[in-house]
């Protein structure tokens, strides 16, 4: 099984369903362990908080 750090943009690609989307999303939906860091959780939730 392997790790992936999955940074903001890559967060924010998916949530936006931007041009690199589908790349995340087959890490993201895959068997791979996700790291996320809290920075990541706040920089993420403040793009998205309204």
């Amino acid at each position: 099984m392997s790790d992936y750090l999955i940074d903001s943009f890559g967060w924010i690609e998916v949530l936006t369903d931007g041009p690199k989307a589908s790349e995340f999303k087959k890490i993201i939906l895959s068997d791979a362990r996700l790291i996320v860091s809290s920075i990541v959780l706040v920089e993420i939730a403040a793009k998205f908080h309204s």
